[in-house]
């Protein structure tokens, strides 16, 4: 047998004689006979390759361990696994004594349940309430990872109760929830979930732009209202939305990607961002870099899809909602702060702007009581994202970055993998 090094948590491991192989590979399924392939015995207690007494000893524990699988004894090798691996194309099957605690803050998919029930043992939050702060202090206590939703804090004070744990994955795109700079200094990596629900998004920015323009709220509610009394000529009347000016206040994947849906409706597109778009993107989307002013000033729909950054926080304020047409409408998928929703009911009354549609908002769950019983304002519950395929493909994603930590792989969408020192 022979020591070999593989990555930072799996600190060694032993390769076994093929002929020594089905001795130690009988209390595993079928499936895991060795054959041609060679066993790895691994765990991430060992002392270093100096000690062979050490390397000698380990097939006898690890079979003493297989038949005793009590906590007391599998905690004495934290990450302990058996791997099997093919000369030719290096190890492909990892079965795992111990597995690291996880703790997911909700029941997830199907799809993304079975990676992670795979890798790990994993605390579910099941009930349909959210978990309460004081809950989400106490489970973590004793969890390597934590698979969590845009409402559950990762600060400094969880990261202190948590000594455990190395990795906060979020199911999102933003990650406002999460303190990277506090995370880096505990050596836990935060990752999130981008570029999964950038069209489904765009789609329903779409949805509420046309929803919001052609009043279908109020019409719906009137027919189940049982009080329509048939066609008329002013009935709901709106506004148009071919060949109008679409204004996209920040032009990243969403933003562009609803600047692309305008061109099916011949509008004029104008955008607004930190960083100016590369001179093919904007021939393809036939979109025109102007600064913010002109944009409140010319549009006829404004989409927001800004991150929440000190300068994007209450962007939408009294000031900028005077600059725009009194035709003009709102659409917000991004932030709920960016928005300052107050300022918003006030333009609104005074007929500043012809109406709104808010996915998110500046207090959540909470909306600004004045915007409530508007008729000129449609409020979704922070669904811009919820497809079936996309969410689940969001808590996969979040799923197998925790699973790349723990094979010692940098996590796809690691927030601070330079910082520390993911390869």
């Amino acid at each position: 047998m022979r020591h070999e090094f593989f990555s930072s948590n799996i600190i060694c491991c032993i390769v076994l004689r093929p002929e020594l192989g089905e001795k130690y590979f009988k209390p595993f399924p079928q499936g895991l006979r060795p054959g041609k392939s060679r066993a790895l015995i691994a765990g991430t207690k060992a002392p270093t390759p100096e000690q062979p007494e050490y390397y000698r000893k380990l097939p006898r524990r690890f079979s003493e361990l297989r038949r005793n699988t009590t906590r007391r004894a599998l905690d004495s090798f934290p990450n302990l696994a058996v791997y099997v691996t093919n000369s030719a194309h290096g190890f492909f099957t990892r079965h795992a004594l111990t597995k690291p605690k996880i703790l997911s803050t909700r029941p997830l998919f199907p799809a993304a349940r079975a990676v992670l029930d795979r890798n790990f043992e994993v605390d579910y939050w099941t009930p349909a309430e959210r978990i309460t702060r004081e809950e989400l202090l106490k489970r973590v206590a004793d969890k390597d990872g934590l698979v969590c939703l845009l409402t559950e804090k990762v600060d400094e004070e969880l990261l202190a109760r948590a000594p455990k744990l190395r990795i906060a994955a979020t199911v999102s795109v933003g990650y406002d929830n999460i303190d990277v700079a506090a995370c880096t200094r505990h050596k836990v990596a935060a990752t999130n979930t981008p570029g999964v629900l950038d069209d489904t998004t765009a789609d329903f920015a779409w949805t509420l732009l046309m929803a919001i323009a052609r009043r279908l709220l109020e019409g719906d509610a009137w027919m189940r209202s049982g009080t329509w009394p048939g066609w008329d000529l002013d009935q709901l009347v709106g506004g148009d939305v071919w060949g109008k000016t679409l204004g996209v206040l920040g032009f990243g994947r969403i933003g562009r990607g609803v600047a692309r849906r305008a061109s099916g409706f011949n509008m004029r597109v104008l955008y607004s961002d930190a960083v100016r778009a590369p001179e093919d993107v904007e021939r393809e989307l036939h979109a025109e870099f102007v600064d913010r002013d002109r944009l409140f000033r010319e549009s006829d729909f404004i989409s927001l899809h800004v991150p929440l950054l000190p300068d994007t926080r209450h962007l939408i304020s009294r000031e900028n909602l005077e600059k725009m047409k009194r035709t003009a409408f709102l659409v917000n998928t991004s932030r709920g702060p960016v928005v300052d929703e107050a300022a918003l009911a006030e333009a609104l009354e005074n007929k500043k702007i012809a109406g709104a549609a808010l996915d998110v908002y500046e207090h959540e769950p909470l909306v600004n009581p004045a915007l409530l019983g508007r008729r000129d304002v449609i409020l979704t519950p922070h669904i811009a994202s919820a497809s079936l395929d996309t969410r689940t493909k969001m808590a996969v994603m979040a799923a197998e970055n925790v699973v790349a930590l723990f094979e010692g792989r940098r996590p796809p969408n690691a927030l601070n993998a330079d910082a520390l020192g993911l390869k």
